[in-house]
């Protein structure tokens, strides 16, 4: 009898190395999304099951129902290793237990160095805080799902609470015309400061605007292109002159494009009022489509024009990108996290950053986004600082 023909074992693949959590804006390629530890509670919401985003599933389904402003970054499973002797202990307190305190400004810097420098087992790197904010709570969302108002949600599972939801004046005969896909966000301290909405589609265009001469609105963040490629991520929702949405006369009076933003002055008039009133929108061009900024000059730029301009009596400042929730939530934390460095010279990214979510589904949608916060705060501050020495 010949051998018996041995199996021929096939090699297995050495693991794949994960990039270590911790790099700074200036040094760290955001638009290249390395691979990094994600949590999964915050992947993609299943939209058919439960539009909430109660249930998460790590593929999309076929139907595209979200498409996050940054992409979600490749995700590497990571075998635990073998227990050392000694361990590293690590906090036990997560979620709803877990306690973060603000941080002082004159400590903020080195608070961040040693943010980078500890590791995932180490239980204190921005990955391990992040993973600490609790999931958010589960509101209703009866408005949104509603049948007559599925054309005006650029996204099938991105909502808005009830109970955190604009409610817009009703038109005659139009029973369900209250809807508008947007969310109060409260400030610092300021309740209702801003307003985080999606990038309007064609049917909402009209509710746009009368969401912003309703709340007297008088500024507007965009932070997305109208296209990524192909695809489309926003409606143009004003004018290249005077148009009039629903009984709302838009005129583009001015618009001047600098390094990386695009800032337009429109009038707004409703005939039955005969009164103007004056809005400005802030459009950032330069993000990237497949990523986060590389570095954070014009984004710092940006920030500061739109702090500049505060006119007096103004009502909530609107703030969207396609979805409302990603690039929005970023920009919401950095512009509240300056509001608490004027007034009581501390930061407290974390705490905020919960609070914001239990507002809006979907902010914050990763470690990644969590830790961009903190690098752009901190370079925003210094050029700051560096801009009152030379003055």
């Amino acid at each position: 009898m010949g051998k018996p023909n041995k199996e021929k074992k096939k090699p297995v693949p050495a693991p794949r190395k994960t990039a270590a959590c911790g790099k700074g804006l200036k040094d760290y390629p955001y638009e290249n999304m390395p691979p990094v530890f994600v949590d999964d509670s915050v992947v993609e919401p299943d939209a058919k099951n439960n539009p909430d985003g109660a249930k998460f599933k790590k593929r999309p389904p076929k139907k595209e129902v979200l498409v996050y402003d940054t992409p979600r970054p490749i995700v590497h499973k990571v075998e635990p290793k073998a227990q050392a002797a000694n361990p590293v202990a690590r906090p036990s307190a997560t979620g709803a237990n877990a306690v973060h305190e603000a941080v002082p400004l004159a400590q903020f810097e080195d608070y961040i160095h040693k943010k980078k420098k500890r590791t995932y087992r180490d239980g204190n790197g921005f990955l391990k805080d992040y993973e600490d904010l609790p999931a958010p709570v589960k509101h209703a969302c009866s408005v949104g799902k509603k049948r007559a108002n599925k054309e005006k949600n650029r996204y099938a599972n991105i909502l808005p609470y009830d109970d955190t939801r604009v409610v817009l004046e009703k038109l005659p005969n139009k029973p369900n015309s209250d809807y508008v896909n947007a969310s109060y966000i409260d400030g610092f301290d300021e309740p209702r400061k801003y307003i985080a909405t999606q990038g309007p589609t064609k049917v909402s265009v009209d509710d746009m605007w009368r969401m912003v001469w309703q709340e007297n609105v008088s500024k507007i963040v965009m932070l997305t292109n109208l296209r990524d490629g192909v695809k489309e991520k926003c409606d143009k929702y004003w004018p290249d002159d005077t148009t009039t949405y629903g009984n709302i006369t838009v005129r583009l009076m001015n618009e001047v494009e600098h390094n990386g933003y695009i800032v337009r002055e429109f009038t707004l008039a409703i005939k039955s009022q005969k009164r103007l009133r004056q809005v400005c929108q802030f459009h950032f061009t330069a993000w990237p489509g497949d990523g986060l900024p590389k570095e954070s000059a014009k984004l710092i730029e940006f920030i500061k024009a739109v702090r500049e301009f505060r006119p007096d009596g103004a009502g909530p400042m609107v703030v969207h990108c396609s979805t409302g929730t990603g690039r929005t939530g970023l920009f919401i934390v950095l512009d509240a996290m300056l509001d608490q460095v004027e007034k009581e010279g501390r930061v407290d990214i974390w705490n905020f950053t919960r609070s914001m979510r239990d507002k809006r589904i979907g902010v914050i949608q990763s470690a990644l986004h969590y830790e961009f916060i903190f690098d752009t705060l901190l370079n925003t501050l210094k050029c700051a600082e560096t801009t009152v020495k030379s003055a």
